[in-house]
């Protein structure tokens, strides 16, 4: 190679100025071409994915080209790159960055048959945003308790990206889910943003969302099934907060009443209720009902009685099977319906009563009390048996005096008869008690002479003392007024006599005179 040079010389009214200029003059020797490339390293890039045949780079070379042909080649790595006699240096294959190597050392070699050079060509593959994320798992299923706290971690939805650099970092995010979960945008971990509830929401069905940083950006997704497990947060609720049931007394023991229902929205065991009765009132033993653990049927265990008892009330419970058990309570009122299957009772079976004789009409004698253990209780007539006793009774059921006259003592001491006391709804439905009236006396009788006139003589010089004659009254009255005391009453006669006023003996206290014909003594 010869550099050649020439100097003008320019003149000027004000003097000479030098001035010059170069060009380079190549000198061809034939035979003795020696090709050599400039520089023993080239450097170029190539996006991966580029199609074949675009050129990465122009190797420059000396050879005498237009007198000896030069051959320039790929040495190594001959499926991938290719070399034109040009010097343009290109990929014959598309080239993935993804697959290892990401450069390339190429040797190339520059020929003219006799002489030759190397040299070697760096390609650097640069990454293109060409994959998009892509997770472990494309679905997940994780379960959570409904008391999970928030902050809690569910699960981890990892994701990973072939590509380097921006185009492999990539940032989560999360669609649906009702804002009750969250998920870490670098580390892909779902955790719970808000409180849970099985019984409202049993599960969610989550998008996990995998985004990479390139541009434009590649995004993949995976579904993520949350299901929230039960735990036992619900206390069993009956349907009423209180049953009422109505049952004939004659129902017979085993007969179904009613059927309770209680509800549980926990699942499985926590939702499994037992039904059972806390209490009854008014408590029994053996108890009057029974409770079916399963099913809540409430029967009878007893047979009832409405005069003994007429409305029952029962505390209720369910449980449910979880540890440790809920209980939700109720109360049930049982009303007991009477049945007319029992008769009256007098409050006696036996009235004895003392009243005196001759009470006038109308008086009361005594007043009587019936009751009936049915609903409503006696409802019916009373009347007297016989009839021709000398009483009837009242609208309040007292026995009042209807014949005076009959109420004499001292013709009938005593008053015997029954009482009947009859239903109007169940006719057979009959009682009967039984009166005893004693008539108490009054001083209503004056006392009786057995004989209108008693005599007896006297004679001369009789013997003081001496019994002359004995009288004798009745008086039908009792005790006190019917006992007698006797006297004399001797107006303006001589006291020659005397009488016993217990016994009515008459004696004689003193002599009579002989003049002294006879006396009558009153």
């Amino acid at each position: 190679m010869v550099y050649l040079s020439e100097t003008p010389t320019l003149s000027t009214a004000c003097g000479t100025v030098s001035r010059s200029s170069s060009a380079q003059v190549n000198i061809l020797a034939p035979g003795d071409s020696n090709p050599q490339f400039l520089l023993k390293e080239y450097h170029g890039t190539l996006e991966e994915e580029q199609d074949p045949g675009i050129p990465i780079l122009t190797v420059d070379f000396l050879s005498l080209a237009g007198a000896i042909p030069v051959t320039l080649q790929v040495v190594t790595e001959v499926d991938k790159f290719t070399i034109s006699n040009n010097g343009e240096f290109s990929a014959k294959v598309k080239l993935d960055y993804d697959e290892a190597p990401h450069n390339y050392s190429v040797a190339i070699s520059i020929s003219d048959g006799v002489n030759s050079d190397n040299a070697v060509v760096e390609v650097q593959v640069t990454d293109v945003n060409d994959n998009s994320p892509v997770f472990t798992s494309s679905s997940v299923t994780k379960s959570v308790p409904e008391d999970a706290e928030v902050g809690s971690n569910v699960t981890a939805v990892p994701a990973t990206d072939k590509d380097s650099n921006f185009n492999k970092e990539v940032r989560y995010s999360l669609r649906g889910g009702e804002g009750r979960f969250s998920v870490d945008p670098v580390s892909g971990m779902v955790s719970v943003a808000g409180a849970l509830d099985r019984e409202t929401k049993a599960s969610y069905n989550l998008l996990v969302v995998a985004e990479d940083q390139g541009r434009p950006s590649r995004s993949a997704t995976a579904s993520l099934l949350v299901q929230v497990s039960d735990i036992n947060d619900n206390v069993p609720k009956f349907s009423k907060a209180e049953y009422q049931h109505e049952v004939l007394e004659t129902e017979s023991a085993g007969t179904s009443l009613l059927t309770l229902s209680a509800v549980d929205p926990d699942e499985e065991a926590n939702g499994r209720i037992t039904y059972s009765i806390l209490q009854q009132s008014p408590s029994s033993d053996p108890a009057v009902f029974e409770l079916d653990p399963s099913s809540g049927t409430l029967r009878l265990a007893q047979p009832l009685d409405y005069s003994e008892d007429k409305v029952y009330s029962l505390t209720v419970q369910a449980s449910d099977g979880g540890t440790p058990s809920l209980v939700g309570n109720s109360s049930v009122v049982v009303k007991v319906k009477d049945v007319n299957n029992n008769p009256p009772e007098f409050g006696k079976e036996i009235y004895n009563v003392a009243v005196s004789e001759n009470l006038a009409s109308g008086a009361s004698i005594l007043t009587l009390e019936v009751t009936d253990s049915d609903e409503g209780g006696f409802v019916g007539t009373l009347r007297i048996l016989p009839e021709s006793a000398p009483f009837s009774i009242s609208s309040d059921w007292t026995i009042r005096v209807s014949n005076s006259t009959a109420l004499d003592r001292e013709t009938t001491e005593r008053i015997v008869f029954q009482v009947e006391a009859r239903e109007t709804e169940t006719p057979n439905h009959v009682v009967t008690a039984d009166v005893n009236i004693t008539l108490l006396d009054e001083n209503d009788n004056s006392p009786k002479f057995t004989s209108s006139q008693y005599e007896s003589k006297v004679f001369p010089n009789q013997t003081e003392g001496m019994l002359l004659v004995k009288v004798e009254a009745e008086d039908p009255d009792a005790l006190v007024n019917g006992q007698i005391k006797y006297s004399i009453d001797f107006g303006n006669q001589n006291d020659y006599f005397s009488i016993d006023d217990n016994t009515g003996a008459i004696t004689l206290t003193k002599l009579i005179p002989a003049e002294s014909h006879s006396d009558n003594i009153v």
